[in-house]
């Protein structure tokens, strides 16, 4: 075996690895990704039924219809979250972007904020 046959032989070897690392971060990024989707369900359902104690606790009828309707948005949310698939959500999201580019930039702000304060990204030492 010639030297540049070593060379390509370490090459494949080192080609091959790299190939097989990745297909292991990619399956441990997608178990992540689902813990965190499956996280931020759990938040939203819970935050929906802090709104409404807290609006029973008010007695203000107003405010209790408007704290239903914030809950019931997050409940929505929730389930959409607990009904689709990674795979599933970013399709929705990619037809969605075509439809309304800045509808989109929005929701994923407004999301991406909500997502950062739920899971505590909000919190400085």
């Amino acid at each position: 075996m010639t030297t540049e046959d070593r060379r390509r032989a370490t090459a494949e070897e080192t080609r091959a690895e790299v190939e097989q690392r990745m297909r292991e971060l990619g399956r441990e990024l997608k178990v992540r990704a689902t813990d965190v989707k499956n996280r931020a369900a759990a938040e939203f359902n819970l935050a929906a039924e802090r709104i409404r104690a807290e609006a029973q606790q008010a007695g203000d009828p107003e405010a209790i219809q408007r704290a239903n309707q914030v809950a019931a948005g997050l409940e929505r949310a929730a389930t959409y979250l607990n009904a689709r698939s990674l795979d599933q959500i970013g399709e929705d999201v990619a037809h969605t972007a075509q439809q309304n580019i800045w509808q989109s930039l929005g929701i994923a702000f407004v999301t991406g904020l909500i997502l950062g304060l739920l899971l505590g990204g909000g919190r400085r030492s």
